[in-house]
């Protein structure tokens, strides 16, 4: 049964009430920090219906207000409804919701999930409550999944499975990049690093999964110690080879969800990348350890290419090349026959698929003709879709993986 956003806002109202707050801040990104979030995770676009992939929603007991920037205002103007929504045309890219509460804050109380706001932007958050007389609650529970289980709206987590990357494609060993993030345990006079970021855990354990779209990764933690690698995973995403194969590098499993309590009672000198890492994960660290805060190591390691990821980057750019100049040719050839956005964006993935290894589109391709193409990161659909023809521009933004 679809219900309407007037009602979802009435149910979290209801509950900042029961919480005892004034405000309630819903932002895009999920626990690890992700740009791309499964669907179990996309609370602003289900309390707003907005669903452009930059944005955030703050929520008061009358009002709401989302903030995104100017390459989403044409789809928020569209999607928002316009009687219960505010929208907050930033002028550049970094939310500027902070500024709004730094002049309508007084005296109010502002509640946050701990576990969707990084350390950083807490701590801001906090000066900001406690410079106009308010307050900063940080909740145990997430309120919009309150109402989504109110409503039965709840989608489980992605559980595919998970498959280890062969290291003729990653150039360096699991074993190897252990090894070597252990030296920076040293270096920087911690016992352990915890990790959330799921990129930065695919290109430590060699591993790649289909979790989110677009994305080859696996929603997991990992913990790793001088003498422990700990990968906290959903079991069933583990096949019995992959987690002997994962044991004979030292990586033991856990499940997903004992990564909280395990990180809690260490009790050593926890590493975290305050710029990624949640503040759920700060305060579960700080109940038995001493956190330094630092720039993950794997940041800088992962973006300098060794000699076996930058020929893989240049073979996947002679295959993407082939499968675009094959469906400019065949567009050439066939936008009289009455093309539109969706066959020409079909097309070209089948142009795709052709080519050896691929594991599926990079992003959701845009496929515009005319005015259509004026809307950024615009996805056709069967309400939009346009006729290719030859007196206006057809604008084409796609990538392959």
């Amino acid at each position: 049964m679809s219900v309407s956003t007037e009602a979802k806002l009435k149910l979290l109202r209801n509950e900042m009430v029961k919480y005892g707050i004034d405000m309630y801040l819903v932002p895009s990104i999920d626990a690890h920090n992700s740009e791309y979030v499964p669907e179990c995770w996309q609370r602003r676009p289900w309390i707003s219906g907005f669903d452009g992939s930059a944005g955030e929603v703050l929520i008061t007991l009358d009002n709401a207000y989302l903030w995104t920037d100017g390459r989403y205002f044409l789809q928020a103007e569209q999607q928002l409804d316009s009687s219960l929504f505010t929208l907050m045309k930033q002028q550049g890219f970094i939310a500027e919701t902070e500024v709004w509460l730094t002049n309508n804050s007084s005296n109010k109380k502002l509640g946050i999930d701990p576990r969707l706001v990084g350390i950083g932007r807490t701590n801001k958050l906090q000066h900001i409550m406690d410079s106009c007389a308010g307050q900063l609650v940080i909740l145990a529970d997430n309120l919009i999944d309150n109402c989504k289980h109110q409503l039965n709206d709840v989608r489980p987590i992605p559980n595919k499975q998970a498959y280890m990357q062969p290291i003729n494609y990653t150039g360096v060993s699991t074993v190897d990049k252990l090894t070597w993030l252990r030296t920076e345990l040293v270096n920087n006079n911690v016992n352990w690093f915890a990790f959330n970021v799921l990129d930065e855990i695919a290109w430590l354990f060699n591993i790649r999964g289909t979790d989110i779209e677009y994305n080859p990764l696996v929603i997991s933690y990992a913990l790793i110690g001088e003498q422990h690698a700990i990968w906290f995973v959903d079991m069933t995403k583990i096949s019995t080879e992959l987690k002997q194969e994962l044991s004979s590098y030292g990586v033991e499993l856990l499940d997903y969800q004992q990564f909280g309590n395990y990180l809690s009672q260490l009790n050593s000198i926890i590493g975290l990348d305050d710029k990624t890492a949640s503040f759920w994960m700060l305060q579960q660290a700080q109940m038995t350890s001493q956190v330094k805060l630092l720039r993950s190591p794997i940041v800088y390691k992962k973006a300098l290419k060794n000699t076996t990821e930058q020929e893989g980057a240049r073979i996947a750019h002679r295959k993407d090349g082939v499968a675009m100049v094959s469906f400019i040719h065949w567009l050439e050839t066939n936008w009289k026959n009455g093309v539109d956005e969706l066959s020409a964006s079909d097309k070209l993935a089948e142009f795709r698929a052709k080519q050896d290894n691929l594991r599926g589109l990079s992003f959701a391709t845009i496929s515009g003709y005319a005015e259509n193409g004026a809307i950024i990161h615009y996805r056709s659909t069967a309400a939009t879709n346009k006729v290719i023809k030859d007196n206006n521009l057809y604008l084409l933004d796609s990538g392959g993986q």
